[in-house]
């Protein structure tokens, strides 16, 4: 049945999109969801409501959910990696700052010699 064969690909389409995430291949991730939502508009469109195919249907909701959780959390790391880079770079501003201290006192003290 034509139904259940593209909400069959759908899933597929989210496992892959779940590795991808799982692997940090946002790009891919990004592709495999544009097309997986496309493929949803146009199974709807077609759609019956045999049991077979409002099964697949509740499994591509929970599915959803999962892919939105791992997206939800990939995001979060993102935003700390970003924080802590910040972090570093306040940290490295001020060593620089200090060190030019150290090294203009350095200079008057061997000219004093």
């Amino acid at each position: 049945m034509l139904s259940t064969s593209i909400w069959n690909e759908i899933l597929a389409l989210g496992r892959n999109e779940m590795q991808c995430l799982c692997d940090e291949q946002e790009d891919e991730a990004s592709r495999l969801a544009q097309e997986r939502i496309a493929l949803i508009s146009r199974a709807i469109l077609e759609m019956d409501r045999s049991p077979e195919v409002m099964d697949l249907i509740v499994e591509v909701q929970k599915q959803q959910r999962d892919l939105e959780m791992k997206a939800r959390g990939s995001k979060e790391e993102v935003e700390e990696a970003l924080r802590e880079i910040k972090k570093q770079g306040q940290r490295m501003a001020g060593y620089s700052s200090a060190t030019k201290n150290v090294t203009g006192y350095s200079s008057y003290l061997n000219l004093k010699s």
